[in-house]
Formats: structure tokens, C-alpha cells, sequence
């Protein structure tokens, strides 16, 4: 989530803890996605979880 959170805002500040809270409920989609590739549950490329949400976030 942490990643995910870096990866968004590169200057590491959000311009409002609305904003924040939003990113960080993407970061944990994400999360869960790339588990869930891990253990083959879903047939997905590492790395797409977060792509996915990135795009969903901006």
C-alpha cells in the first residue's frame, strides 16, 4: 500500500486527507489484487493489480 501510495504521489504529500484516505483504499485493492496473482487465484501478470488501480485512481 506504502508502493502503491509512493507511486501516485511522487512529492509523498496529499492535498487533503480525503485524497489520502482514496489512495490508500486503492493501495489496498491493489494489494489484494497482486496477492491474489501470487497465489495463483487470479491468471494475472505481476504487476497488473497496481496498473489497474493507478489507472482507476487517476
Amino acid at each position: 500500500m506504502d508502493r502503491f501510495e509512493a507511486g501516485c504521489l511522487p512529492n509523498g504529500t496529499a492535498t487533503s486527507g480525503q485524497v489520502r484516505s482514496v489512495m490508500r483504499r486503492f493501495g489496498l485493492v491493489a494489494a489484494t489484487g497482486e496477492m491474489a496473482s501470487v497465489y495463483k487465484i487470479l491468471p494475472w501478470l505481476s504487476g497488473e493489480a497496481i496498473r489497474a488501480a493507478n489507472f482507476c485512481f487517476y
